[in-house]
């Protein structure tokens, strides 16, 4: 029905497609350098994985782990407890556990995170002083005492936090803060590009 109304054909993409083109936009965005370098893209519904150099990913995984798709299971009614951040984030540990003997560090030199997620995070953390550049663990751990103490996404009151953010920003606080922990990241810096860039060169 799509494909008659836009006149177009559609093609349905897979997780391991969608982290190809991801690095491929990135790739485009940042200096070149022979180094590897490690993007995470945290989407809706699936957050992608992958290490490359230049403009070529070399290794890419994709989880069932989304930003939109963990408020829904673990933050649905807006209340931010300890509790429900630490189901959350176990969750998403216990996926990012079983490739971070491939995705650790050792197997890149920087670590960059693409799409809205990551350019919330790294906004936030920068405007309210949590962070001094960048998506860093002592960051992620301020805002999320930031979050518990508003206890409700409807009483959270953070700088460069946007309207249509705030109901899955839990979401994608948790699946973060379990990457940086599980594949021993001390930084990862926001890049644009992603996915419709990716289409874009490809």
């Amino acid at each position: 029905q799509a494909e008659r109304t836009l006149g177009f054909p559609i093609d349905i993409i897979s997780g391991h497609e969608e982290g190809r083109l991801t690095f491929f936009g990135v790739a485009h965005e940042l200096p070149r350098s022979p180094e590897p370098r490690l993007v995470i893209d945290i989407g809706g519904g699936s957050t992608e994985f992958i290490i490359g150099r230049g403009l070529e990913a070399e290794r890419l995984e994709s989880l069932t782990i989304g930003c939109v798709g963990m408020t829904q299971r673990f933050f649905g009614d807006g209340r931010l407890t300890a509790a429900v951040f630490d189901a959350a984030e176990t969750l998403a540990r216990v996926e990012i556990e079983a490739i971070a003997g491939a995705f650790g560090a050792g197997a890149w030199r920087e670590a960059y995170a693409s799409s809205g997620t990551a350019v919330a995070l790294a906004d936030i953390l920068e405007q309210n002083a949590f962070s001094g550049g960048g998506i860093t663990p002592a960051g992620l751990a301020r805002l999320r005492r930031r979050m518990l103490d508003a206890g409700h996404v409807s009483r959270l009151k953070l700088n460069a936090l946007k309207g249509e953010r705030a109901p899955v920003l839990a979401g994608g606080l948790a699946i973060m803060a379990a990457a940086v922990a599980e594949l021993r990241i001390e930084r990862i810096d926001p890049v644009g590009g992603a996915l419709r860039l990716g289409v874009l060169y490809d």
